[in-house]
């Protein structure tokens, strides 16, 4: 009996290190990856920081003047967002997960399409406008919005390659923002690290990371947008994610873009129609909004910041492909580059004016008239009468 005990504290003094080993590394896995909430900003509506008074529900624009996510504080008139070069998005087969086909930016905002412009009232939906137009701002009244029963997907691609400020370390410094409302379950990133825009084909990937709800949660602006035709207030979060510590880059490692999927928002008509009329919020009110996964019963409304430091001196892909192929041989599939976000009213050309008519028209005089000559047979008809007069003479 007595051996039996010795025996079961030996095992017991070998099996506790290793249990706890264990534990040490789950712990350690698991805190492996952070991905920093918002914490701090300047969001602007007028002349006024909403940020400080709480937030509020809002359906007109609020300007991102700066924001602090984890320990990096950027600003917009430091150019520290990066304006995407390309946006391209996708919709999942029915009857094929693993295959996504081309969702063209003509058909976003039709009835019973997958997107649609998630854009605060002041944001006028002129024609013509693409998906790269709605999220070339990291202001809160600018998104797209998924609203489907397959997963929907977005990929941005970026001017300059990007790469991690501290590869060597999961610091709290992101290099790519999540910025919308919280979905109903994981959202997928992944980074693109090689490829062109419309030979998706060429496109080669890094690892991809997956973001909780919950996690999103934890990044919550105060700010409640109501946008496009979506009569709930959307809670906007933004959450940041590092390109060492999330996808795994090394040092020497760059990505020209991102992908995003978005889980399905509904499972059938049944689940959509019970969701579209939520309970009613007053414009700016301070009420602090924290079930947030709970109202996102549709459509999230959702974009990709990137933020990070972008590699000097390179171009990329993505850019150097665009530069050469923009046109109509793109329209429809890949938001064009050269578009021109509505951020603002550009000035009207000046009238054209008439070209100068020049001297007044003069047409030329003509010559004049060759002089009259007898045609042959006249003349020897008059040659015929003088013989008959001299002929009548002499008789």
């Amino acid at each position: 009996m007595e051996l039996s005990r010795e025996k079961d504290r030996a095992f017991g003094h070998v099996l506790l290190p290793i249990i706890g080993g264990g534990l040490a590394m789950l712990l350690n896995c698991g805190a492996h990856a952070k991905i920093v909430p918002y914490t701090s900003g300047v969001l602007s509506v007028g002349d006024r920081n909403v940020a400080t008074s709480g937030g509020g529900v809002f359906s007109e624009n609020v300007a991102v003047k700066s924001l602090t996510v984890g320990g990096k504080t950027l600003s917009l008139a430091d150019g520290e967002f990066h304006i995407p070069i390309a946006v391209r998005l996708l919709t999942q087969q029915t009857g094929n997960d693993e295959q996504f086909d081309v969702f063209a930016d003509n058909d976003i905002g039709k009835s019973t399409t997958a997107f649609s412009f998630a854009m605060s009232k002041d944001m006028e939906v002129v024609p013509g406008m693409t998906a790269l137009d709605a999220v070339s701002s990291p202001d809160l009244g600018r998104l797209m919005q998924a609203d489907s029963d397959r997963t929907t997907r977005m990929q941005i691609f970026l001017p300059l390659p990007v790469v991690d400020d501290d590869p060597a370390a999961d610091d709290d410094s992101p290099e790519i923002l999540y910025m919308g409302a919280v979905p109903k379950s994981a959202v997928k990133i992944t980074p693109i690290l090689a490829g062109q825009p419309d030979k998706p084909e060429t496109l080669v990937f890094g690892k991809t990371a997956m973001v909780m709800p919950s996690t999103i949660e934890s990044g919550a602006t105060g700010v409640s947008m109501i946008l496009g035709q979506d009569p709930r207030a959307q809670p906007i979060c933004i959450v940041g994610l590092d390109l060492s510590g999330e996808f795994g880059m090394i040092a020497g490692q760059s990505v020209v873009g991102y992908q995003l999927d978005i889980p399905p928002t509904r499972s059938g008509q049944s689940v959509a129609s019970s969701a579209q009329n939520p309970a009613p919020l007053s414009l700016q009110s301070d009420t602090n909004l924290m079930n947030f996964s709970s109202m996102a019963a549709s459509g999230s409304a959702f974009k990709l910041q990137s933020i990070g430091l972008q590699e000097p001196g390179a171009l990329s892909q993505a850019e150097d492909d665009f530069t050469q192929t923009v046109g109509a041989a793109l329209l429809g599939a890949v938001s064009d580059p050269l578009s021109t976000p509505p951020l603002q009213t550009p000035p009207s050309n000046p009238p054209l004016l008439p070209p100068d008519p020049g001297p007044p028209y003069t047409p030329p005089v003509p010559p004049p008239p060759p002089p009259s000559i007898p045609a042959p047979g006249v003349l020897a008809l008059g040659g015929l009468a003088g013989c008959f007069l001299k002929r009548g003479r002499r008789n």
